[in-house]
C-alpha cells in the first residue's frame, strides 16, 4: 500500500509538473523564425518600429503608397509572426493600399512579453494603429487580423474608432479558444488531459480568460466587419464565427468549405481574396 501511495504521489507531481511546463510554454511560446516577406517578393517594404505595450518598440514593416486611400494593418496569430500575412499585404500593397505588418511581443523579432492571445495584444494594436494614422493621417484605417491577431484588433476597437475590420478565424470566447488549442493539437483525449494548463496560465499570465470576449467587444463597435471563417475549424468551430456575427447588424461572413484554423486564405486563395477586395471596394475602402 505504501510503494502505491509513493508511485501515486510521484505521477501526480510529474502531471502537474508537465501542466505547468506547458502552461509556462503556452505563454512564452517558441519564437518561429521569419520564413517570408513582401520584400523578397519585390514589393517595397521598410523597417519601422510600433509602440506597443509597457513602450515596447515592435519589429514592423511599413509598405507604403504615397496615393493610398486605405492602410491596412495586418496583425498575425500565435506563436506566428509578420510573414503569416507577409502574403496578403504584398496583394493589399500591390492593389494600391499601404499596408503596415508587425510582430507582437513574444513573436518574431519583438521584445519578449507574455502572450495572452489577444487580451494584452490589443494595446499593441492600439499601437499599430497610432503609427498608421501618423503616417497616413488623411487615409482611412483597416486591421486585417488572423486568429490572435483578430481577437487583439476586436478588444482595441471600442477605443480606436477603427474604419474596418477583417477578422479571419476569430474566437467568441477566449476561455473556449484556449480549451479548442488542445482539440486541435490532438483531440478529445489530449484536450481532456490539459485542461487544467488554463489555471496556471491564468496565473503565469495575469489575466482573467473570461475578459477575452470578443461577441461583446463586437457590439460595442460600429465600422463594417468581415469575418472569414474554415467550416472544418476544430480550435474555433464555426458557431462561433456565427455567434460573432450575430452580435449586431453591418458583419458580414464568408466561409471556406474544408478548411481547418486560418485555412481559407491557402486553400481557396482565389475565392477568399475575391470575398476581400469585394468587401472593401462595397465599403469604401478604396486602394487610391
Amino acid at each position: 500500500m505504501t510503494a502505491l501511495l509513493v508511485t501515486l504521489g510521484i505521477v501526480a507531481l510529474l502531471y502537474l509538473g508537465i501542466l505547468y511546463a506547458v502552461a509556462r510554454f503556452s505563454v512564452h511560446p517558441f519564437r518561429t523564425p521569419l520564413f517570408f516577406s513582401p520584400g523578397l517578393i519585390g514589393v517595397p517594404q521598410e523597417n519601422v518600429k510600433v509602440i506597443g505595450r509597457e513602450g515596447k518598440q515592435l519589429s514592423a514593416w511599413w509598405l507604403p503608397n504615397p496615393e493610398a486611400k486605405t492602410v491596412i494593418i495586418l496583425a498575425h496569430g500565435y506563436m506566428m509572426n509578420m510573414s503569416e500575412p507577409s502574403a496578403v499585404a504584398a496583394k493589399l500593397n500591390e492593389r494600391g493600399y499601404a499596408c503596415l505588418l508587425f510582430d507582437f511581443p513574444g513573436h518574431g523579432r519583438s521584445p519578449n512579453a507574455v502572450v495572452t492571445l489577444g487580451l494584452r495584444e490589443a494595446e499593441d494594436v492600439a499601437g499599430a494603429v497610432a503609427l498608421a494614422r501618423e503616417k497616413m493621417p488623411h487615409a482611412k484605417v483597416v486591421v486585417w487580423g488572423s486568429s490572435m491577431g483578430a481577437a487583439a484588433t476586436v478588444l482595441a476597437s471600442p477605443n480606436l474608432k477603427l474604419d474596418g475590420m477583417v477578422l479571419d478565424s476569430v474566437y467568441a470566447e477566449l476561455l473556449q479558444a484556449a480549451q479548442g488549442w488542445w482539440l486541435f493539437l490532438g483531440g478529445k483525449t489530449l484536450q481532456f488531459f490539459m485542461r487544467p494548463t488554463l489555471i496556471f496560465a491564468r496565473v503565469l499570465a495575469k489575466v482573467r480568460l473570461k475578459d477575452g470576449r470578443v461577441t461583446e467587444a463586437l457590439k460595442k463597435t460600429d465600422c463594417p466587419v468581415l469575418l472569414m471563417h474554415g467550416d472544418a475549424d476544430t480550435m474555433v468551430p464555426l458557431a462561433e464565427a456565427e455567434r460573432n456575427q450575430r452580435a449586431r447588424a453591418g458583419i458580414d461572413l464568408h466561409v471556406y468549405h474544408g478548411c481547418n484554423h486560418a485555412e481559407g486564405r491557402w486553400v481557396h486563395s482565389g475565392q477568399y481574396y475575391a470575398d476581400l477586395y469585394e468587401w472593401l471596394e462595397r465599403h469604401g475602402f478604396t486602394a487610391r
